[in-house]
């Protein structure tokens, strides 16, 4: 966005120029960043379930044992 203003001080832009260009941006970083969102959802809840088999097989090994 910063080149962009840059730019309209030497040459003229259309009236929507702004508006396309905050789109065209604005729009693959949202989709980017829920793809980014899912995926990090999706692990914890991984590690969550490996981190409770761990502590599951911890207490029959230490009644066991």
């Amino acid at each position: 966005m910063a080149s962009s203003f840059i730019e309209t001080r030497f040459s003229p832009i259309h009236p929507h120029g702004y508006r396309d260009a905050f789109l065209s941006f604005t729009i693959p970083y949202i989709i980017g960043a829920g793809i980014h969102y899912i995926w990090v959802i999706r692990e914890a809840r991984r590690q969550n379930t490996l981190l409770q088999e761990i502590r599951k097989k911890g207490n029959i090994e230490s009644h066991n044992g």
